[in-house]
């Protein structure tokens, strides 16, 4: 039977390449998810191409998008989360009313912002590497000891790193390599 679901499935998505989103070509809920219906009940796209490519969906989490297209069925831009990864991933990318308005001050595009991305990448590696106080780097860029602080330990100039865990290279490399089984035409 899963055969059968993962044809029809896949028959309905506009697959690319691998780096692409694959665009749902089937039906759509009214807030422009992808949808399908398995055994009489509305799925999203997306969580069933979760399913069919990496097995079970846990119980209350979510299938989140990293490429925030919601007729994306790519596997490798979808990922597992919990509603409160969903609201920062939201929040992060500008998509909420709170993230609009501050993703406008955040970083370089606040207009009293002293240093650029660089200039505080650059610090905290500096820093990471050793050999230098925050004393010091206060007084190279021009800014308080106490901002140094914040920026060293991302109080300031927050990072949202991307969704990594051990392993997660290798397992992207093993995911590319099954789904140019799956989809020999993919590049």
């Amino acid at each position: 039977m899963k055969n059968s679901i993962e044809k029809r499935f896949w028959s309905k998505v506009k697959t690319g390449r691998l780096d692409d989103c694959w665009l749902w070509k089937g039906a759509k809920t009214s807030n422009g998810y992808g949808s399908i219906h398995v055994e009489r009940h509305a799925v999203r796209a997306h969580r069933l191409a979760f399913e069919l490519t990496f097995g079970a969906i846990p119980v209350g989490s979510f299938v989140c998008h990293s490429c925030d297209v919601r007729l994306c069925c790519n596997p490798l831009h979808i990922f597992l989360g919990s509603a409160k990864d969903n609201t920062r991933d939201m929040v992060a990318k500008g998509r909420s009313l709170r993230g609009r308005m501050m993703e406008k001050r955040r970083g370089e595009r606040n207009p009293r912002a002293k240093l650029n991305q660089i200039q505080v990448e650059k610090m905290r590696a500096r820093f990471a590497k050793g050999g230098i106080t925050k004393t010091e780097l206060a007084r190279r860029y021009g800014i308080s000891e106490s901002q140094v602080r914040g920026i060293i330990n991302q109080k300031n100039w927050k990072v949202i790193p991307a969704i990594w865990w051990p392993g997660r290279a290798l397992a992207l490399a093993r995911l590319r390599k099954r789904l140019h089984q799956v989809f020999p035409g993919v590049k």
